[in-house]
């Protein structure tokens, strides 16, 4: 284990392998990217100063049974504050503190990661000179590819209380944005700061469009990746997909085709067509006499609750895995198959 204990994620403190203290470079950042050539088979761990007395190794077991874990716990600083909310609505963004939870939001007060698939990250990020920054942009980046990005609370004893402010300003939330998302998001983050936050970052809106695009890069992390002993081909190699849908029969039939001509096929593909017409039967039924290369499950229900269909599906699963697809539509549709492919394959 290499531990970095910097000061406010400005300033290095000091550097330590295993029990032996060594030299390093004064620029955190730097610092970071040299530890991870220097040292790839080991774990990369990040401390403040001030939290450094409250730090828990044992918290790091998830990093050391799985490669392509990043785990970080915010307990004086986050980096992005809830503005961020304005462009994000998805699960990871709202974090509960006291759990395991998983998110893209990284601190800089405590966490860590693989030198390994650090370096993974380096052409993309190598420029970034803030810690903060180039931590929650490793997560984001690294989740949409593959990356298990989690705030953990085990890596700080129980009695610390976690109480953490945002240290990014209005300008570092415009670049983020317009680097990690489609640019029209960076006009939506205009547009609710102005009417809800009476604010009008128009600086910070132009100076956004000078940085580099994030968005969609692509990062290899299958090859450090090290599957546990107690997985067998078999069982890896056992998917059930669960596709509730309604009233999209031509995107359903592009994204089953999409399947079928993936590397890892899945053993059964299970479709809950939900029609809200009384009326009205399946509109799948010239695409069910199609013949696949895995076994297509069809559940034809008048009722439309999501919840009931996904359930519905489930009670069919036999593999061992499951993949859920949280849209089937647009990009989410690629994004979907993407992450299925990097996790599975």
């Amino acid at each position: 284990m290499i531990l970095l204990v910097h000061k406010r994620a400005a300033n290095i403190t000091e550097v330590w392998k295993g029990t032996e203290r060594i030299n390093f470079s004064k620029d955190l950042c730097q610092c970071f990217w040299q530890l991870a050539e220097e040292f790839p088979d080991e774990v990369i761990v990040w401390v403040e100063e001030d939290i450094f007395p409250f730090f828990r190794p044992e918290g790091l077991q998830d990093i050391l049974a799985h490669n392509r874990v990043m785990l970080s716990y915010a307990v004086k600083t986050k980096f992005l504050s809830g503005e961020i909310g304005f462009v994000d609505q998805l699960p990871f963004i709202n974090i509960k503190s006291g759990v395991k939870y998983p998110t893209w939001r990284m601190s800089s007060d405590v966490g860590g990661i693989k030198a390994a698939t650090l370096l993974k990250f380096k052409k993309h990020f190598l420029n970034i000179i803030d810690f903060n920054y180039l931590l929650n942009s490793i997560a984001k980046v690294g989740q949409q590819n593959g990356l298990f990005c989690y705030s953990h609370p085990g890596l700080v004893k129980s009695t610390v209380e976690s109480k953490p402010v945002a240290t990014a300003g209005t300008k570092h939330l415009f670049s983020f944005v317009y680097q990690h998302y489609n640019t029209i998001w960076l006009f939506v983050l205009f547009f609710c700061m102005l009417k809800y936050e009476k604010k009008f970052p128009l600086w910070s809106l132009f100076g956004s469009f000078f940085n580099t695009k994030f968005f969609g890069k692509e990062v290899d992390l299958l090859k450090t990746e090290k599957r546990p002993d107690n997985l067998t081909e078999d069982i890896l190699k056992k998917i059930d997909v669960i596709i509730p849908t309604i009233g999209r029969p031509e995107y359903l039939k592009q994204v089953v085709g999409d399947l079928s001509q993936q590397t890892l096929l899945p053993e059964r593909v299970i479709i809950v067509e939900q029609q809200p017409e009384a009326n009205v039967g399946s509109e799948l039924d010239d695409f069910l006499k199609k013949e696949w290369p895995f076994q297509v499950v069809h559940i034809f229900t008048h009722r439309t609750y999501s919840m009931m269909a996904r359930n519905k599906a489930l009670k069919k699963v036999k593999s061992e895995w499951i993949f859920l697809p949280m849209m089937i539509f647009g990009w989410q549709r690629i994004f979907s198959l993407k992450l299925l492919m990097k996790l599975f394959v």
